[in-house]
């Protein structure tokens, strides 16, 4: 558990849980089996991925940041709020993606190359202007983008 720390965050488990709440700085989370709940980090720049746990953020996409997060099996949950800028790109291979009702994406305004069969379970498009990249994947997991 990391609590209001700041810096170059690295954190690596087998099986153990990783929750950081308002981080601050460049924030790079593994594990095989553990969950990873990231709130209110004030990062542009996050990375988690996760075998088999769940990944959760609830925090905002700051402009010119990069939020990638990707697991195998377990479910990635994502909070944004309306005043949220970024380009989405939300993969499940064999899982779903499930979107809030009100997430109105505009088509991409970047360039994506979107491989054959995949757009079923995936989401692609920016939200307001684009500000920050989201890219959201997993083999067999359900994707959840919600409202905060």
């Amino acid at each position: 558990n990391l609590e209001e720390v700041a810096g170059y965050l690295v954190g690596k488990t087998v099986s153990g849980s990783v929750k950081c709440v308002r981080c601050a700085g460049r924030i790079e989370v593994n594990s095989i089996s553990g969950n990873v709940r990231l709130i209110q980090p004030i990062s542009s720049n996050v990375r988690a991925q996760t075998y088999s746990g769940s990944i959760f953020f609830d925090g905002d996409f700051l402009a010119g940041g990069v939020y990638i997060l990707k697991n195998h099996r377990g479910p990635i949950e994502v909070k944004y709020t309306e005043s949220d800028s970024f380009d989405l790109r939300a993969t499940s291979i064999y899982g779903k993606v499930d979107q809030e009702p009100s997430l109105a994406l505009k088509p991409p305004a970047h360039e994506q190359r979107i491989a054959p069969g995949i757009k079923k379970n995936s989401l692609f498009g920016t939200y307001n202007s684009g500000a920050a990249r989201v890219e959201l994947t997993s083999f067999s997991g359900t994707i959840s983008i919600r409202k905060r």
